[in-house]
């Protein structure tokens, strides 16, 4: 059974796809999107930063 998250917004697989690649791979991805926090072990930066 599927369980809504009321903190995300929008269709989250297209960011767990892209998560899902990073830590796969071991890469960091570069992003201002906070909601690639939710992914545990995944490395990021903020280029906006």
């Amino acid at each position: 059974m599927a369980v809504a998250d009321p903190g995300v917004h929008g269709n989250p697989v297209p960011d767990a796809y892209l998560a899902a690649l990073c830590l796969a791979h071991g890469a960091t991805i570069a992003t201002a999107d906070r909601d690639f926090a939710r992914f545990e072990g995944l490395h990021r930066i903020d280029p906006a930063a």
